[in-house]
Protein backbone atom coordinates (compact mmCIF):
# COMPACT_ATOMS: atom_id res chain seq x y z
CA UNK A 1 0.00 0.00 0.00
CA UNK A 2 1.39 3.40 -0.97
CA UNK A 3 0.93 6.54 1.02
CA UNK A 4 -0.12 9.78 -0.55
CA UNK A 5 3.04 11.51 0.59
CA UNK A 6 1.19 13.47 3.23
CA UNK A 7 3.13 13.70 6.48
CA UNK A 8 1.75 12.97 9.88
CA UNK A 9 0.81 16.13 11.79
CA UNK A 10 3.48 15.49 14.42
CA UNK A 11 6.25 15.05 11.89
CA UNK A 12 5.24 18.20 10.05
CA UNK A 13 5.31 20.39 13.17
CA UNK A 14 8.22 18.71 14.92
CA UNK A 15 6.27 18.74 18.19
CA UNK A 16 6.41 15.37 19.89
CA UNK A 17 5.40 14.15 23.27
CA UNK A 18 8.44 13.70 25.53
CA UNK A 19 8.01 9.92 25.44
CA UNK A 20 8.14 9.92 21.61
CA UNK A 21 11.20 12.15 21.26
CA UNK A 22 14.53 10.79 20.20
CA UNK A 23 16.91 10.09 23.08
CA UNK A 24 19.61 11.80 21.01
CA UNK A 25 17.55 15.00 20.82
CA UNK A 26 16.89 14.92 24.55
CA UNK A 27 20.60 14.42 25.28
CA UNK A 28 21.49 17.20 22.86
CA UNK A 29 19.05 19.63 24.52
CA UNK A 30 20.38 18.70 27.95
CA UNK A 31 23.95 19.32 26.78
CA UNK A 32 22.94 22.68 25.31
CA UNK A 33 21.24 23.73 28.57
CA UNK A 34 24.35 22.73 30.52
CA UNK A 35 26.53 24.78 28.19
CA UNK A 36 24.23 27.79 28.58
CA UNK A 37 24.31 27.43 32.37
CA UNK A 38 28.11 27.20 32.33
CA UNK A 39 28.32 30.29 30.11
CA UNK A 40 25.99 32.22 32.44
CA UNK A 41 28.03 31.15 35.47
CA UNK A 42 31.22 32.33 33.74
CA UNK A 43 29.64 35.70 32.91
CA UNK A 44 28.48 36.15 36.51
CA UNK A 45 31.96 35.33 37.79
CA UNK A 46 33.46 37.95 35.47
CA UNK A 47 30.91 40.58 36.55
CA UNK A 48 31.69 39.73 40.17
CA UNK A 49 35.43 40.10 39.62
CA UNK A 50 35.09 43.46 37.86
CA UNK A 51 32.62 44.84 40.42
CA UNK A 52 34.86 43.85 43.34
CA UNK A 53 37.86 45.44 41.68
CA UNK A 54 35.95 48.65 40.95
CA UNK A 55 34.54 48.78 44.49
CA UNK A 56 38.01 48.34 45.95
CA UNK A 57 39.28 51.21 43.79
CA UNK A 58 36.35 53.45 44.75
CA UNK A 59 36.87 52.84 48.45
CA UNK A 60 40.67 53.13 48.48
CA UNK A 61 41.15 56.20 46.29
CA UNK A 62 40.39 59.71 47.52
CA UNK A 63 36.95 61.17 46.69
CA UNK A 64 38.38 63.75 44.26
CA UNK A 65 39.91 61.09 41.96
CA UNK A 66 39.42 61.50 38.23
CA UNK A 67 37.59 58.40 36.92
CA UNK A 68 37.66 57.12 33.35
CA UNK A 69 34.20 56.54 31.88
CA UNK A 70 33.23 53.92 29.26
CA UNK A 71 32.94 56.61 26.56
CA UNK A 72 36.60 57.59 27.07
CA UNK A 73 35.96 60.79 28.99
CA UNK A 74 36.95 61.50 32.60
CA UNK A 75 34.89 62.73 35.53
CA UNK A 76 35.18 63.52 39.21
CA UNK A 77 32.24 62.20 41.19
CA UNK A 78 30.46 64.28 43.80
CA UNK A 79 30.06 62.67 47.22
CA UNK A 80 26.51 61.67 46.32
CA UNK A 81 27.49 60.26 42.92
CA UNK A 82 30.37 58.35 44.49
CA UNK A 83 28.07 56.82 47.12
CA UNK A 84 25.52 55.94 44.44
CA UNK A 85 28.25 54.18 42.42
CA UNK A 86 29.41 52.27 45.52
CA UNK A 87 25.81 51.19 46.19
CA UNK A 88 25.46 50.08 42.56
CA UNK A 89 28.65 48.03 42.77
CA UNK A 90 27.50 46.43 46.04
CA UNK A 91 24.23 45.45 44.35
CA UNK A 92 26.12 43.87 41.42
CA UNK A 93 28.31 41.97 43.89
CA UNK A 94 25.27 40.70 45.84
CA UNK A 95 23.62 39.50 42.61
CA UNK A 96 26.65 37.85 40.98
CA UNK A 97 29.07 36.76 43.72
CA UNK A 98 27.45 33.68 45.20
Amino acid sequence: MRTTGKQCGLAATGVYQPSLRSPWLAANEKKQKQQEAAQEKKQKAEKCKVARSNLKSMQEKPPNTLWGLPDGSYQRFTVEERQKEIDKLNKIINENCK
